[in-house]
């Protein structure tokens, strides 16, 4: 099986919604192997004491071809190299070749519980919606150079 190339897809026009005080700017996708970073900017910037907390969103992915969720991972986890706000997501799959667009919803994370301990998801109402739409190309395998 070969393996799909990695692909930057920018999110045109990017979207902005408000979570939690904070203004989150949705800027593109990398599409890796095999999974997917979303990269969004956070302002005013999040501070936290370790990459994995706290965390601010929750992000429900499907992709048009079915409404299974991507599992997702690394939620909030900053990427100072390319601005004090930068965050990504990683999605745990990347979409099927036939896929278009992939469908987001934005859920503000919960409050942890008396442990600490946050849930994956949400059930608190989303701040917003929106697709970005895959170039066709997409699911390509990579081709290794010369």
């Amino acid at each position: 099986m070969p393996k799909p190339r990695k692909l930057h897809v920018d999110v045109d026009p990017p979207v902005t919604l408000t979570v939690g005080g904070h203004r989150v700017t949705f800027v593109g996708l990398n599409l890796l192997r095999p999974h997917v970073m979303v990269e969004y900017d956070v302002d005013p910037p999040l501070v936290t004491p370790t990459p994995f907390g706290p965390q601010l969103l929750v992000l429900e992915v499907t992709d048009d071809t079915s409404d299974r969720v991507y599992e997702t991972m690394w939620l909030d986890f900053p990427w100072p190299q390319f601005g004090a706000g930068r965050r990504t997501t990683r999605l745990e799959r990347r979409p099927p070749a036939e896929a278009r667009r992939l469908r987001f919803v934005v859920r503000p994370a919960e409050a942890p519980n008396e442990s600490g301990a946050r849930p994956w998801t949400s059930s608190l109402p989303p701040v917003g919606r929106f697709d970005v739409v895959l170039p066709a190309d997409h699911g390509l395998p990579w081709e290794p150079g010369p």
